[in-house]
């Protein structure tokens, strides 16, 4: 497989009331359902989870570029954190705006959020990627790379809907397009919890999984898990509405744990099982039940590393880092280690690659503050038209 084809693959919160007493119960309980206490303003332990996922998806295209072969299959299925991101997302999503989400207005003020979430950092590194490619990039070779065709898809979001016949510019953001086309659908998320709850959301990412297990089976499209630039939007949905399903239904599962020990468990057995090249459906299925498990911990009040400000912080840079490595891989991996001093397959590749994470960290942590973070709030604060009172009316749920 092409190189390049392969590396496309890949806060405060308010206090609840105790339910009874915490330190001498199991870590495993189960308890009868219980009106919701109030929300939390955030999850900071799916926050902290956001960012190991992050690092997943950097490892694993930073042992591609390195031509080691060992890291390279050590690290081959990384490419799976991907999906943990969808799934961190619709629960994030559901939990911020399933309530919220009552009219026209309420969803064209989410859309904008979203958008001034991820688009000025993804057309920032777009621009970068298309000036290097105009300037660097020059041989037929490259044509994946600098495809002029794929400049439309990528301004618009919509490089991961089939629109695209390469992974051009920046690769990884074909996640960021999967992500567009989850937002642009959540309204029918939110229907199918209102109609039928966490079941429906559960059955629907079960069917898209069967059709698009039996799509793959027919030859239409590639392995769902695997889907990138060609149809990954539909990869998305499943997970996403995984994500959604534990949101909607977290304060009413019965289960209680007092720890994040499961939930590192759970998600150490999914690394490991990644290792060992294990099914793709197995390990993301590990993932989503590491997430159950870190939600369902912090809703009963466990506290551990997780949930420090530490961990929030980093899962602020989660977005940052996941969209600059590129760059820094392309330089110090790519460039310094393998072109320059010829270190590709050697052991010593592995020093560019971990050298490479130090200024990614760093990087992430001032585009965050100085460029994610100003930008947004210049978006928020764009005025959107204001329905008419007979269009409110008729925008019920």
């Amino acid at each position: 497989m092409h190189t390049r084809n392969r590396v496309a693959a890949g806060g405060g919160r308010a206090r609840r009331a105790p339910f009874g007493k915490r330190k001498t119960a199991a870590a495993w309980t189960v308890r009868a359902p219980a009106a919701p206490p109030a929300e939390f303003k955030r999850y900071a332990a799916i926050d902290g989870l956001r960012f190991f996922a992050a690092l997943g998806v950097v490892v694993y295209h930073y042992a591609v570029l390195s031509g080691n072969s060992g890291l390279e299959s050590l690290f081959s299925k990384n490419y799976l954190f991907v999906d943990f991101f969808f799934a961190i997302s619709g629960f994030v999503i559901f939990h911020s705006y399933g309530g919220r989400l009552t009219g026209i207005s309420a969803y064209c003020d989410f859309l904008k959020n979203r958008i001034a979430r991820v688009y000025p950092l993804h057309l920032a590194t777009l621009l970068v990627f298309m000036l290097l490619a105009a300037t660097l990039w020059r041989g037929k070779s490259d044509r994946a790379f600098i495809d002029p065709a794929a400049i439309l898809p990528n301004l618009t979001m919509m490089h991961a809907w089939g629109a695209t016949q390469t992974a051009a510019f920046n690769y990884p953001s074909w996640s960021i397009s999967a992500e567009w086309f989850a937002y642009l659908s959540f309204p029918a998320v939110v229907w199918l919890t209102r109609l039928g709850g966490a079941k429906a959301a559960v059955c629907a990412a079960l069917a898209i999984v069967m059709g698009l297990e039996a799509a793959a089976h027919l030859g239409w499209i590639e392995p769902w898990t695997t889907l990138t630039y060609h149809f990954g939007a539909l990869r998305a949905l499943p997970t996403f509405l995984a994500g959604a399903a534990l949101a909607c239904a977290i304060e009413a599962i019965p289960l209680r744990i007092h720890s994040f020990g499961p939930a590192w468990a759970l998600f150490l057995t999914a690394f490991l099982e990644m290792t060992l090249g294990a099914d793709d459906r197995l390990i993301i299925v590990l993932l989503l039940a590491c997430l159950a498990a870190a939600a369902i911990a912090e809703r009963d009040g466990a506290k551990g590393l997780l949930t420090r400000k530490t961990m929030a912080g980093l899962g602020d840079l989660s977005y940052a880092l996941y969209m600059i490595h590129p760059l820094m891989g392309m330089a110090l991996i790519s460039l310094l280690g393998v072109r320059i001093f010829h270190l590709a397959g050697t052991p010593l590749v592995l020093w560019c690659a971990f050298c490479a994470l130090v200024p990614n960290l760093i990087a992430a942590y001032f585009i965050y503050h100085r460029f994610e973070t100003p930008w947004r709030r210049r978006v928020r604060r764009l005025a959107l038209p204001k329905p008419s009172a007979a269009g409110t009316a008729a925008d019920g749920p």
